[in-house]
């Protein structure tokens, strides 16, 4: 599968999309994995059926929104998302919500979804999972540190895949102030030590490109 064919195979609707670009950035201490979440999410309550059909039926009602065509919240069916914020694309990308949360608990929605242009490396939710869970909720409940890691991800500026593979041997500047060193091999790139799987996402306000580890720390 080419890199451009698994970009838009991972752009999956989720129920989560509506909370994610709202300002609600205040949300659970701890950065639940999505299996967590599921097992939460589907347990009944005995003690009020009614409430329980209730809430089904309005998480079916926004699972519905968010695949209907050309929503905002979702992903177009042509598959083209240079008219949505890169908020927006995150919140819409199954692969990438544990990233999704993270900003929201970072402070950085309204960074990622009214600034810009940037350059997001989203590291996927494998990409966090090779992170001991303890770690990852220290780093969620710890916002400074956790915007700091966040922004260590992000460049001012947009560079497509071209131009990254363009600055082969040299470094690019972050958002955090710290240096990503950029090296190519073949149709491989790699920044900051994450390779970029999924690349050249346009967004309305810059460029997403996934990437397969999390950068921690300043490389260049």
């Amino acid at each position: 599968m080419s890199p451009k064919k698994l970009a838009l195979s991972l752009f999956l609707p989720l129920v989560l999309v509506a909370g994610a670009c709202s300002d609600g950035e205040d949300s659970a201490d701890d950065v639940p994995t999505d299996e967590e979440t599921t097992t939460e999410d589907s347990a009944p309550d005995e003690g009020d059926g009614a409430a329980s059909e209730d809430s089904g039926t309005e998480a079916a009602e926004a699972e519905t929104v968010a695949m209907s065509p050309g929503n905002a919240m979702g992903t177009p069916p042509t598959g083209d998302t240079a008219e949505l914020n890169i908020a927006e694309i995150a919140a819409g990308t199954a692969d990438v919500s544990t990233l999704t949360r993270l900003v929201i608990k970072g402070g950085l929605l309204p960074t990622v979804r009214d600034g810009g242009p940037f350059t997001v490396f989203a590291p996927t939710n494998e990409a966090f999972a090779e992170i001991p869970h303890d770690v990852l909720r220290d780093l969620s409940a710890n916002q400074p540190e956790l915007a700091d890691v966040l922004t260590l991800h992000v460049l001012a500026g947009e560079y497509t895949a071209e131009d990254l593979a363009s600055l082969d041997g040299s470094t690019v500047d972050t958002v955090q102030g710290g240096k990503l060193a950029v090296s190519v091999e073949g149709d491989v790139i790699t920044v900051g030590g994450a390779t970029v799987i999924a690349p050249d996402v346009f967004a309305s306000n810059g460029v997403v490109h996934l990437v397969d580890t999390v950068i921690t720390q300043p490389n260049g």
